[in-house]
C-alpha cells in the first residue's frame, strides 16, 4: 500500500503535467492560424509580384478573386484548427481534474477512477465555444480582406504605389492578424480549459467531499497585479474568487467577468484538498527576474509581506 507521501509526490508529478498541457495547445494552435496567414500572405504577394507595374481597373477583380480564395482558405483552415484546439483543451480541462487524482489518490479501493464514477460532463458549451471561435476567425478573414481590397483600389486610383499596397498587405496578414489571432487563442481556448475544469470539479465533489479551488497566478513578467494578489486564493467549487475590486470570477477568464479581467488572462484554477501536500501550498513567490522586469512586483510583494 502506497503512503500518503507517495500518493502526494504522484499527484504534484501529474499536475504538473497536465498544466503543461494548456500552454503547449495555444502555442500549436496559433502556430497552425501564424501558418495559415504566412501562407495566404505568400499568395497575395505572387500574384500581386505578377500583376503589371501599374494597377489598373481591369485588373482589379483578378486580384480581388485571389485575395477572396487566399481569405477561403485561412477561414477554412483556421477553423478547423480553432475547433480541434478547444476540444484539445476542453479534455485537458477535465483531466486537470481527473489526472493528478486518479495517480496519486485512494479511497478505500485501488483507486479513485472519477472517469469511472461521474458522468462525462455535457459538451454543450464546448460546442458553443467551438461555434463562436469558427465566427471569429471568419470576422478576422473578412476584416483582413476588407482591408486589403481598400489597398488594392487606392493602387488602382494612383494614391499608393502597388509596392506601397504590398506592403501594407503583408503587414496586414502579418503582426495585424497575428496578434488579433493570439488574443482569441490565449483567450478563448484557455476559457474552454476553464470551463471544463470548472464543470469537471463540481461534478468530482460527489466522490471526493472537501474538494476545493484555488487560484493560480501565471506567473507572466507583464500580468494584472491583481490577478498576481489572488494567487493561492482557495474558494467553495460553486463559490467565486475575488480578482480585484469588485470583481468575482468564477474561474480565470470567466465570460461573465469585465473584459479587462479576461482578455489574455494566463491563470489557472487547481483542484485543492486540505489533505493534499503541496510544494508550494501558498503564494508563488515572485522571481528575481519577474521583480526585476516588472518593479511593479516589488511593490506588490512588500504589500503582501512576501
Amino acid at each position: 500500500m502506497a503512503t500518503d507521501g507517495e500518493r502526494n509526490r504522484k499527484l504534484r508529478a501529474e499536475r504538473s503535467a497536465q498544466l503543461r498541457r494548456l500552454p503547449r495547445l495555444q502555442k500549436e494552435t496559433l502556430e497552425r492560424i501564424a501558418a495559415l496567414l504566412a501562407e495566404a500572405q505568400t499568395r497575395i504577394a505572387a500574384r500581386l509580384a505578377a500583376a503589371p507595374s501599374e494597377f489598373d481597373a481591369f485588373i482589379l477583380p483578378q486580384l480581388q478573386e485571389q485575395v477572396r480564395q487566399a481569405m477561403a482558405a485561412l477561414e477554412a483552415g483556421g477553423a478547423a484548427a480553432l475547433t480541434e484546439g478547444a476540444s484539445l483543451a476542453w479534455r485537458a480541462g477535465i483531466d486537470l481534474v481527473d489526472a493528478p487524482i486518479e495517480a496519486g489518490l485512494q479511497l478505500d479501493r485501488p483507486a479513485l477512477r472519477i472517469s469511472a464514477l461521474v458522468p462525462s460532463i455535457d459538451t454543450a458549451q464546448l460546442r458553443a465555444s467551438q461555434a463562436f471561435l469558427t465566427g471569429k476567425i471568419r470576422d478576422i478573414s473578412a476584416t483582413a480582406a476588407a482591408r486589403i481590397d481598400t489597398e488594392l483600389g487606392l493602387a488602382v486610383i494612383g494614391q499608393q504605389t502597388p509596392q506601397q499596397a504590398a506592403t501594407t498587405i503583408a503587414r496586414l496578414l502579418g503582426d495585424t492578424a497575428r496578434a488579433r489571432a493570439s488574443t482569441l487563442v490565449r483567450t478563448e481556448i484557455g476559457r474552454v480549459y476553464s470551463v471544463a475544469t470548472q464543470e469537471r470539479m463540481a461534478q468530482a465533489q460527489a466522490v471526493l467531499p472537501g474538494l476545493k479551488k484555488q487560484w493560480r497566478r501565471s506567473g507572466r513578467i507583464r500580468s494584472r497585479l491583481n490577478h498576481d494578489a489572488a494567487d493561492s486564493q482557495v474558494r467553495d467549487v460553486d463559490q467565486p474568487f475575488d480578482v480585484g475590486a469588485g470583481v468575482k470570477l468564477r474561474y480565470p477568464r470567466d465570460p461573465q467577468g469585465p473584459a479587462r479581467e479576461t482578455i489574455n488572462c494566463g491563470c489557472v484554477q487547481l483542484p485543492f484538498m486540505e489533505s493534499w501536500e503541496m510544494s508550494q501550498p501558498g503564494r508563488q513567490a515572485f522571481s528575481e527576474r519577474e521583480i526585476r522586469l516588472d518593479p511593479r512586483k516589488r511593490d506588490l510583494a512588500d504589500a503582501l509581506g512576501q
